[in-house]
Parts: C-alpha cells; sequence; structure tokens
C-alpha cells in the first residue's frame, strides 16, 4: 500500500474554509497568523469571511488556498503519522506540495506566491483572456479546436489542464475563447462552460509572469525534497532543488497534465490519496480517472475523524 497526498489549487475556495481547524488546532492558527504578518494582508479574515468576491480575485485567493492547505496539513501531520510516497498539487496546489516534501519554508511559499499571484493578476490586465471546461472531447480535437480558433481570430487558444477523462480545459484570449467554445460544442463536446476566472492562465499569455517568477525564485532558498514532487508540466516525479524551481517557472504558462500525473502514481503502486485543503475537486477528479482508489479528504475537523 502506498499513499500520495495531493493539493487543490485556485477555484476550491470557499468562505469559512478551514475556520473550525482554526478554532481547534494552535498549528491551524499559527499558519493564519503568518499568512497575514508575512504578506501584510488580512487572509484569515477573508478565508473565515469572504466577501466572496475577494476572495475568489487572483491576488488573494492564491494565498488563501495555499494557507488553507497549509493549515490542514500541519493539523493532519499532527494527528496522524502517514508518510507520503509521492505528493502533486493542482497549478497552485504544487506549492503546498512543494512544502509538505520539504523543498520551502512555509514563510517562502507565502512570499513567492503572492508575487505569483500579482504577476498572473498584471499579466491577465496587459494581455486579457479567460479559460473554459469542455466535457467530453478528446484531447486530439481539442488541441484542433485551438489551432483553427486561433487561425480565424489570431488570438491564442490553448490547453491548460488535463484534468480526467473527458475534463479539459483551454485558455486564451477571450475572442479565441469564444470562438473555441463554439468550435467545441461542433466537434462533439458534450457541454463547453466559460470559468469565472480573471485570465488566460496557463497559456503564453502568463509569459511575462513566468518570467517574473523566475527572477523571485532565483533568490530563494529550495532544498532537495524527501519524497517525490509528481509536477504538473510534465507528469514526471522530481527531487533536486534545480528542477523543482524550473518546474514553478514552467508550470505558469504551460498545462497542467494531473491525469497523467495520477494514473503515474498509481502505476507505481499508490492506491490510496489524501486530498489536503479546501473542497474536494481533486478527489472527484481521481474518481473518474480510476474509481478503485481509495480517496479521503481533509478539510475539516469531521474528516479528521
Amino acid at each position: 500500500m502506498k499513499t500520495a497526498f495531493v493539493f487543490p489549487g485556485q477555484g476550491s475556495q470557499y468562505i469559512g474554509m478551514a475556520k473550525d481547524l482554526f478554532d481547534s488546532f494552535e498549528v491551524a492558527r499559527k499558519v493564519f497568523s503568518k499568512v497575514d504578518a508575512i504578506t501584510g494582508e488580512n487572509i484569515s479574515s477573508l478565508c473565515f469571511n469572504g466577501p466572496i468576491e475577494e476572495l475568489s480575485s487572483t491576488k488573494h485567493c492564491q494565498l488563501a488556498v495555499l494557507a488553507t492547505s497549509l493549515a490542514c496539513l500541519r493539523v493532519f501531520e499532527s494527528q496522524a503519522g502517514i508518510l507520503p510516497a509521492f505528493v502533486a498539487g493542482h497549478s497552485l496546489g504544487e506549492y503546498t506540495a512543494m512544502v509538505c516534501a520539504g523543498a520551502f519554508d512555509m514563510d517562502d511559499a507565502f512570499r513567492v506566491v503572492q508575487k505569483r499571484a500579482m504577476f498572473m493578476h498584471q499579466a491577465s490586465i496587459e494581455y486579457p483572456g479567460g479559460m473554459a471546461a469542455v466535457l467530453g472531447l478528446e484531447r486530439e480535437a481539442a488541441a484542433m479546436v485551438c489551432q483553427s480558433a486561433m487561425a480565424e481570430t489570431r488570438g491564442v487558444l490553448e490547453i491548460a489542464n488535463l484534468n480526467c477523462p473527458g475534463q479539459i480545459v483551454i485558455t486564451g484570449t477571450n475572442d479565441a475563447i469564444d470562438t473555441g467554445m463554439e468550435l467545441c460544442k461542433e466537434a462533439g463536446a458534450k457541454r463547453v462552460v466559460r470559468l469565472a476566472v480573471s485570465g488566460g492562465f496557463h497559456s503564453s499569455l502568463m509569459n511575462k509572469a513566468s518570467e517574473q517568477l523566475q527572477q523571485v525564485l532565483e533568490g530563494i532558498k529550495i532544498r532537495n525534497v524527501i519524497c517525490p514532487v509528481v509536477v504538473n508540466v510534465d507528469a514526471s516525479p522530481r527531487k533536486v532543488e534545480s528542477e523543482l524551481k524550473d518546474c514553478l517557472v514552467k508550470q505558469v504558462n504551460h498545462s497542467v497534465l494531473w491525469e497523467t500525473s495520477i494514473r503515474y502514481m498509481i502505476e507505481q503502486g499508490v492506491d490510496t490519496f489524501i486530498e489536503i485543503g479546501p473542497g474536494k475537486v481533486l478527489s472527484g477528479l481521481i474518481k473518474r480517472i480510476d474509481s478503485g482508489v481509495t480517496i479521503m479528504n481533509v478539510g475539516n475537523v469531521q474528516e479528521l475523524k
């Protein structure tokens, strides 16, 4: 039996997340105190009280989900003696995975993610775009749609996430997204949904943000990890400091290969996945990838019992 810890990203947030852990565990209170002190923002209040518009904004959401996931992780570590064979995080969640594996200090993770969120927010203003979820279309068909939409609009349209069988996210400029959504329907997609995000994340629209993040990471100490991090950009296990840093830089403007990452861990003998953080988005994706694995959640006091 092997266990993997997985950590959610932006989009998992909700008002009140981790409030019961904050009320019940000192290790959780320390995490929220730390994020507020390091960033100079009242992230804890946003997590517990909202408003949802501010909590969901890129510049706040990334820090909020990271802090919540780390609070869940610290409580879980204090209550259980489980060591993961692998860790992985979806987009932003990769930073929580890095902290879990020992690559980052928590303080540095908050500092880097605050900059990451700011760079992505700025890029989304400079290069407006969006994202859409495509259900029931194969990867090859989605790739062809992207090429056709770019040719028709002279915009940008790329695959952002390969989440699970039948679920792909496309990303790019607004005109290309609109055209691509229609082309996906014509190609046989069962459903196409515009996502409530402020930019074309995980695309070449984020090239500038990626370059800026690289400069920040050059000044951050990242250590070799104690267990492999299965990274978003190529779904491979990484342990070496230089590789981990490079993957975080590339992740901003490249596809998240989530389905491939989960399948790799299953091939390596993982039969239990524990999603640590707010919500159950990743649990739903993993269940669609392989319904035979065991999935657990650590996001509140009840789930710890």
